[in-house]
């Protein structure tokens, strides 16, 4: 959907509607699967203990607005889509290819062009 932008929509709200407006398709009844936004509870009952729902809410304390973020493949490519992004920022991500050092190429174009726009 090229640049549209639609916060707070998730898959997992955006898959029951569209699968209810198919027709001619039959469809089972879907499980009531919550939402999840990494954020950090009030009342932080991790403590110390390092998970990803620890992690990535306090990872994404350091994005700013108009950020552009860029993460490896693997965990953190994952990690990072429940966080809610800064406004104007940009997540980038390469999961179709598995290429492990993708982001130091990646890094180095972003600089480059936001240096064209400076």
């Amino acid at each position: 959907m090229r640049y549209a932008l639609y916060p707070g929509i998730g898959i997992k709200e955006l898959l029951p509607k569209l699968t209810s407006r198919l027709h001619g398709h039959s469809s089972s009844p879907q499980a009531d699967v919550p939402s999840y936004r990494a954020l950090i509870p009030k009342d932080d009952p991790l403590g110390d203990k390092i998970s990803h729902a620890y992690l990535w809410p306090r990872v994404a304390q350091f994005f700013r607005e108009k950020d552009v973020i860029v993460a490896e493949t693997g965990t953190s490519s994952f990690g990072v889509l429940d966080v809610p992004l800064p406004h104007g920022s940009v997540y980038v991500s390469q999961t179709l290819w598995g290429s492990i050092g993708w982001t130091v190429g990646m890094s180095y174009g972003v600089v480059i062009r936001l240096t064209e726009f400076t």
